[in-house]
């Protein structure tokens, strides 16, 4: 008897890795080992380093000393930039109060899952698919349901949403949703985003968002956000977003959750419990660029 092997769960054992990390490593081994410098295709990370001024804010945390815990759900000034953000970029009405600050965008992907899928639920996922959305339902005992996007040669890939709706059955629970998508780099149009959550309203369903790569959108007009195209989305739409790609902050981890106040403390005890509170550093280092709220161009009309 082993118990160390013996009793670990079947649903970890099952898990998938993220293989983008194991081609990172891999091109990091031959970097070192052979001089070559790689480019790598496997993982979203920016080309640059993190910004200067990021990087002096970080500096003026530490010699403050600002090295402690924090709020579970992140500290005041952060979540109220990031609401001021959100509401000045897609003219929503986010409050600071229905924002949780996570440890990586990732993060909240979890948290989100964690709070609602249970055994036997179904969730349906656009595929291809980013590895974190199938991977933690099966892990929370869900059933990732997969739905081929459709491709036109000339239009590129786009959600088929007869399909999605087709594959709804009493056991759905959530769609998720990735836009600006990973990894086809499609951006999907607002009357697609507007009819896939009609569906979901219609059926009584979560809509999980991912918009990590909002800011990586080049012709203003092609995306628009869950959040502006949907005044009603506390009734059913948890948004995730953070900010290791448009700050190009990937190892600083720090994400965040956007969600009804209801459903922010019991998603708040839950991080609680999984991981205290998001890096402190890293929250005063991301103030001053959210503060600015012109990043990713001027405000739509």
């Amino acid at each position: 008897m082993n118990p160390i092997n013996d009793y670990l769960k079947d649903a970890v054992k099952e898990l998938q890795g993220e293989k983008a990390f194991t081609y990172l490593a891999k091109a990091r081994e031959v970097t070192e080992k052979k001089g070559i410098k790689v480019i790598s295709f496997g993982i979203g990370q920016p080309d640059i380093p993190t910004f200067d001024n990021i990087i002096s804010a970080a500096k003026r945390a530490l010699d403050e000393k600002f090295t402690g815990y924090t709020e579970t759900e992140g500290i005041r000034e952060l979540r109220e930039a990031i609401a001021d953000y959100l509401n000045y970029r897609y003219r929503t009405n986010v409050r600071p109060d229905e924002v949780i600050v996570t440890t990586g965008t990732k993060t909240a992907i979890f948290l989100a899952i964690a709070a609602y899928v249970r055994p036997g639920d179904e969730v349906i996922i656009p595929d291809p698919t980013y590895p974190a959305y199938p991977e933690l339902t099966k892990f929370f005992g869900g059933k990732p349901i997969y739905v081929s996007m459709r491709f036109d040669p000339e239009d590129g890939f786009r959600l088929d949403l007869n399909a999605i709706e087709s594959s709804i059955t009493t056991r759905t629970r959530a769609i998720v949703i990735n836009n600006p998508h990973n990894p086809t780099g499609a951006i999907f149009r607002p009357e697609e985003v507007t009819k896939l959550l009609e569906i979901a309203r219609d059926h009584n369903l979560l809509v999980i968002v991912d918009e990590i790569y909002d800011n990586f959108v080049y012709e203003t007009s092609a995306f628009k956000s869950v959040l502006e195209l949907e005044p009603e989305w506390r009734n059913y739409v948890l948004y995730t977003n953070g900010f290791s790609k448009t700050f190009s902050m990937t190892g600083w981890r720090l994400g965040y959750l956007v969600a009804s106040r209801d459903v922010i403390d019991p998603i708040r005890k839950l991080a609680a419990n999984t991981y205290s509170c998001p890096p402190s550093i890293a929250q005063r280092l991301v103030l001053r660029p959210l503060e600015m709220r012109h990043l990713g161009g001027v405000p739509r009309p």
